[in-house]
């Protein structure tokens, strides 16, 4: 599982949401943040809709996406530690 997925909505080869919906499909409990040029509710509501734990509006503050990647991946850690911790051994 990875640790955190960053994706466009805008991408050259599959549509974010798309996208979005199959990473979920693969890694249901993996961070995924969504990047968007698009600053309209209905395309924030579908990205939450489709799971995405946060999202960021083009342009941003490049400092405040590394610090949100960061503070996601580590509760993507902890809650990786909690699967491994209550797994049957």
């Amino acid at each position: 599982m990875p640790d955190l997925v960053v994706g466009d909505i805008r991408m050259p080869q599959v549509d974010g949401f798309e996208f979005l919906a199959a990473a979920r499909t693969r890694s249901p409990l993996c961070p995924f943040v969504v990047i968007s040029a698009k600053a309209a509710d209905a395309d924030v509501r579908m990205g939450r809709s489709l799971g995405a734990d946060d999202d960021w509006v083009k342009p941003f503050d490049p400092a405040h996406l590394v610090k949100a990647v960061h503070s996601h991946r580590e509760g993507a850690g902890r809650v990786r530690a909690l699967l491994v911790e209550r797994s049957p051994s």
